[in-house]
């Protein structure tokens, strides 16, 4: 038996922050069911990574660290080379930005949708292995592969192995989502998974939201889903996760609160203790 492990996006963001999660909880996992695997991976090369609404400014990234996964095969492409040339933009700015930040969330999704469609050419072409699997590299991985499940539905056709949590990028709205950072299927379906950039036209007619659109194409295929137990803390360029960004952001905003007040009272108590003096003096 043999796996295709595909790593897709700006690989060298937190790589070298997640990689031994990786062995640990992916490779390893395989090779201690004596199951073989191909890596294949494709860059999306930057120098700096800036996305204001996960506190990277400016981040600088080292394109090397790719070498970390030891791919089978690997290519790149310049992002702002992918940004010149991709011409759906305008269908999809014009339906609005859901996450209001200049359309920055989404030009991230639709660059990671031509990530996996350029890794996806790696493989498509050869002969066919047992399971694709699609992993982001920015994932510090929490738990091992279960491969009991994965092998108890390997041969199941039309299937989406994907995990039950980050379904939505809003825990609150209504829309139907899918996790759109880890996914597994044989030939056929990842295909379709990992190709539907080419499906924008045609089935994205909202605001794009990356869990939601995943969720369309499977609806639109006729694809099914099993869940699986893989979870997995995105890892910022600075080493830190989601979760512990969220801490500090809001530790940083009480700090902001207490020194405003300090500030606050410093400046403006002594003039109004003043005032309330003066006004004192005439009631008397």
């Amino acid at each position: 038996m043999k796996f295709c492990i595909c790593f897709f996006g700006v690989i060298g963001r937190s790589i070298d922050y997640t990689i031994d999660s990786i062995n640990e909880n992916i490779f390893n996992v395989l090779k201690a069911n004596n199951i073989e695997y191909d890596v294949f991976i494709h860059n999306m090369i930057v120098d700096k990574m800036y996305n204001p609404r996960t506190s990277e400014i400016n981040s600088i990234i080292n394109n090397e660290n790719y070498k970390l996964l030891n791919p089978t095969e690997y290519i790149e492409d310049k992002q702002e080379d992918f940004d010149k040339n991709y011409n759906n933009w305008r269908i999809l700015f014009k339906n609005g930005d859901e996450y209001d930040n200049k359309f920055n969330t989404v030009r991230n999704a639709i660059r990671q949708l031509y990530s996996l469609k350029r890794v996806t050419s790696l493989w498509e072409n050869k002969e066919k292995y047992d399971l694709y699997l699609y992993l982001r590299p920015d994932l510090l991985y929490e738990t091992k592969l279960d491969i009991q499940i994965i092998l108890k539905h390997i041969h199941t056709k039309n299937i989406l192995f994907t995990p039950s949590w980050a379904q939505k990028h809003d825990p609150t709205s209504r829309l139907e989502g899918l996790n759109d950072r880890i996914y597994f299927g044989d030939y056929d379906v990842m295909l379709k998974i990992a190709k539907r950039i080419d499906c924008i036209q045609e089935l994205n007619r909202r605001r794009y939201i990356a869990e939601n659109f995943l969720h369309r194409i499977v609806k639109n295929y006729g694809i099914n889903t099993i869940h699986i137990d893989l979870t997995g803390s995105l890892i910022r360029a600075d080493g830190l996760s989601q979760r512990r960004h969220l801490e500090l952001d809001k530790e940083n905003l009480r700090n902001l609160k207490l020194k405003n007040r300090k500030l606050w009272k410093k400046r403006y108590i002594p003039g109004i203790v003043a005032a309330a003096g003066i006004r004192g003096l005439f009631l008397l």
